[in-house]
């Protein structure tokens, strides 16, 4: 899965501030889902790709070893 799945040009369209609007955007429940979702897929690539450079960089087996 990846981040841009999630991504919505509709969403960004309702967020965006004025220079001279000074309050803070308010977090909705549906914001704080997304940044779930987005974090839980980060930590699962992060996970993938640490056993890919663990497998590819790893020391070669000897023979003794692999016996």
């Amino acid at each position: 899965m990846k981040l841009f799945e999630f991504y919505e040009a509709n969403d960004n369209k309702l967020v965006k501030q004025k220079p001279n609007d000074t309050r803070k955007v308010r977090l909705t429940l549906r914001h704080l889902n997304k940044l779930r979702k987005m974090q839980e897929i980060k930590k699962v690539d992060l996970l993938k790709r640490k056993d890919f450079f663990d497998k590819i960089y790893s020391r070669p087996m000897t023979q003794d070893q692999a016996m």
